[in-house]
């Protein structure tokens, strides 16, 4: 018996500046197929106080792939807002990314073991915050009006918890930090 879900799911990101453009990157791996046959989406949830325009352009990749054609994802179920992009949210801070339609007879989905590297540009809060913890689900048209169906459940992406510059969690998605001077004396 095969649970479908996530078996790897890490997040990190490139830059922990405030106000800064951050390359957000996502590595995903499902036990099973998510075909491109109800609407099927990937959501990634809570990329808190990170700003970005309605449409985030991806850049998809897989160190893995082999002779395995690599998922189309597009911003909506119908790819009107263009293949390789996501839709940006900002009443969630997040990111959803659809499986595009199928072109002629390739099967467009994301395959079981497949290791998949999403990246996308957010802006950061220009203010400092602690870390944000980023969800991931799966779902598509058949389940999205439950709360608690998920073709493949939702789970917390693990953190890249690299220290950089001195500051521990650098690399954890929206750890945001503006620089100052954190100790002040003077003497004679």
């Amino acid at each position: 018996v095969i649970v479908p879900g996530f078996n790897t799911h890490r997040i990190g990101q490139a830059s922990f500046y405030a106000g800064a453009q951050n390359l957000i990157s996502v590595t995903l791996k499902s036990n099973v197929d998510l075909p491109n046959a109800n609407g099927e989406l990937m959501s990634l949830c809570c990329f808190d106080n990170a700003e970005s325009s309605n449409i985030v352009w991806l850049d998809v990749s897989a160190a893995d792939a082999g002779t395995t054609v690599l998922p189309d994802l597009c911003s909506d179920v119908r790819a009107e807002g263009g293949r390789g992009s996501g839709f940006w949210n900002p009443a969630t801070f997040g990111v959803t990314m659809y499986l595009c339609p199928n072109v002629g007879a390739v099967n467009n989905k994301l395959t079981a073991g497949l290791q998949l590297v999403v990246r996308f540009n957010v802006t950061n809060p220009a203010v400092s915050q602690p870390p944000s913890v980023v969800l991931m689900q799966a779902d598509d048209a058949s389940t999205m009006m439950s709360s608690t169906s998920f073709v493949l459940p939702q789970v917390g992406l693990a953190p890249s918890l690299d220290a950089v510059l001195g500051v521990m969690n650098a690399t954890a998605p929206m750890r945001v930090v503006l620089p100052e001077i954190t100790t002040r004396a003077i003497g004679q």
